[in-house]
């Protein structure tokens, strides 16, 4: 009776009872699944970056492979994938897959970084000075963005490539100026939320130039944004430049890209289906993991601070 009739240990009684007993298995039940979460997106990180640190391997050293060089024919035409010579077959030329993959990983990825480079440096010079002179210089900016935009990407691609000639210079310079107008206006935006810091302005107050203002102050912290999407930009150059290729004015053969082999190969889907199959594999592959990458990179960007010089 004494035990009821006390206050104390009725009110006591919850806390280290059956009630407590769900809401602690919750707990625990969700610091597992956080966990398995973090520890499946910390695997999969790894493995992109595992593929994208192969492609920039193989992009510098394939010529010093022991593979066949991607133009010289190898063997019997359409021979299927096995565990012999050939690993991944051959194509309608009797050139080795393999060859050609690694080869045409090395093209695709040159085309990717050159035209991000030139849309990245085009675009961000603009966005910059856009930002920090404001009136005359935005005005240029905004008509040069809203010119480039104007016209569809795909006719833009086309015209330029028709003028100057289908080649893998071409292909560069073309994407490049189909980004340039994203890197202005990322930049641009990007920028003008930084001059509104304190950090700008107390360089302006100790009497810092325009110069050491933009590429000492605004260039670096505005750089993070810019990797973050570049990695974004990457893989869409690769599906414009196979894009290109179904249209006859990408690649030209003998050079292989990925684009190009699975527009060659597309005439024997129904006897060789790999010609075709393995480079699309390849390509939505590196895809997946650069915009893993980009994700994560924007993550880990976006937690630092300003950079303070």
């Amino acid at each position: 009776m004494a035990t009821v009739n006390n206050p104390n240990a009725i009110s006591a009684q919850p806390v280290g009872g059956r009630s407590a007993l769900p809401s602690a298995l919750s707990s625990k039940r969700g610091w597992l699944l956080r966990r398995r979460v973090r520890s499946h997106r910390s695997g999969v990180v790894t493995m992109s970056g595992i593929w994208i640190g192969f492609l920039i391997l193989v992009t510098l050293t394939i010529q010093w492979w022991p593979v066949p060089t991607y133009a010289l024919a190898v063997g019997a035409s359409n021979v299927p994938p096995h565990w012999g010579h050939e690993l991944l077959g051959t194509d309608a030329a009797g050139r080795s897959i393999l060859s050609r993959l690694l080869y045409g990983a090395r093209t695709s990825m040159v085309i990717s970084v050159v035209a991000a480079s030139l849309g990245f440096c085009v675009g961000s010079f603009l966005g910059l000075l856009a930002a920090f002179f404001g009136r005359g210089v935005k005005t240029v900016g905004e008509v040069i963005a809203n010119t480039i935009l104007a016209i569809p990407p795909l006719v833009l691609l086309l015209g330029i490539v028709l003028a100057l000639g289908s080649s893998v210079t071409t292909i560069m310079i073309a994407c490049g100026v189909v980004f340039v107008p994203l890197y202005l206006r990322l930049t641009r935006a990007e920028a003008s939320r930084q001059l509104a810091r304190e950090y700008i302005t107390a360089a302006r107050l100790l009497g810092a130039s325009s110069r050491r203002i933009i590429l000492r102050e605004l260039l670096p912290n505005t750089v993070p944004s810019l990797i973050s999407f570049t990695v974004l930009v990457l893989p869409a150059v690769m599906v414009i430049e196979g894009g290109l290729s179904f249209l006859g004015y990408g690649v030209q053969s003998p050079t292989p890209s990925w684009g190009n082999m699975i527009a060659l190969g597309d005439q024997y889907l129904s006897t060789a289906p790999w010609e075709s199959l393995l480079p699309c594999f390849f390509l939505g592959f590196t895809i997946f993991c650069m915009i893993t990458m980009g994700d994560y990179l924007r993550g880990r960007l976006a937690a630092r601070g300003p950079v303070e010089s």
